[in-house]
């Protein structure tokens, strides 16, 4: 995700991935990797790159209700 402006402990919901693992209806806080990558907990082991229309959407922190564009081939 391009400049996400995000900060550890910021939470975000995941939605239309479809591996069910990667999806998050309840917020979970990420942690910030560099300006470009964050990482969350997903719901099991994923190992591979995700298809499907992703939603990322903030939850809390200075970009709350803010939706993210997303680089499927990055999410993982």
């Amino acid at each position: 995700i391009m400049a996400h402006g995000l900060a550890t402990g910021d939470t975000i919901t995941v939605a239309g991935a479809a591996n069910a693992n990667v999806n998050r209806a309840s917020p979970v806080a990420v942690t910030v990797l560099d300006a470009n990558r964050f990482s969350y907990t997903a719901g099991a082991a994923v190992t591979a790159a995700t298809s499907g229309s992703v939603v990322v959407t903030v939850v809390t922190g200075a970009r709350a209700g803010a939706v993210l564009p997303v680089v499927r081939e990055n999410l993982r």
